[in-house]
């Protein structure tokens, strides 16, 4: 009995030892996809940002153009000096329209 004892000690640390390894490789496989899968939606979220961001200045141009839009046609003498002023606000607009549509393609 006593030669016996340290092997069955020898081989409950043995198979101690080997579910403890074994949990850690399935833990670090576990945590592999978690970082794979985080670092896809934050590549998600920095197109989001990228976009939120031309969207923000796109917004603010869309402003200034629209005071300066207002101030030529209130100093326009004609209709057809305020058609004018209206049709290149219009061409502007489509020209955004369609960058903006190629640049999503």
């Amino acid at each position: 009995m006593s030669v016996l004892t340290p092997w069955l000690v020898c081989v409950a640390l043995l198979l101690t030892l080997v579910s403890v390894v074994y949990v850690a490789i399935k833990t670090s496989k576990a945590q592999k996809k978690e970082i794979k899968t985080l670092t896809a939606r934050l590549e998600n979220q920095k197109v989001i940002a990228e976009n939120l961001v031309k969207h923000s200045e796109e917004l603010s141009k869309i402003k200034g153009d629209k005071e300066e839009v207002a101030q030529k046609i209130s100093e326009a003498k004609t209709d057809e000096e305020v058609n004018e002023i209206i049709n290149n606000l219009v061409r502007d607009n489509n020209n955004r329209v369609r960058k903006q549509a190629s640049c999503k393609k």
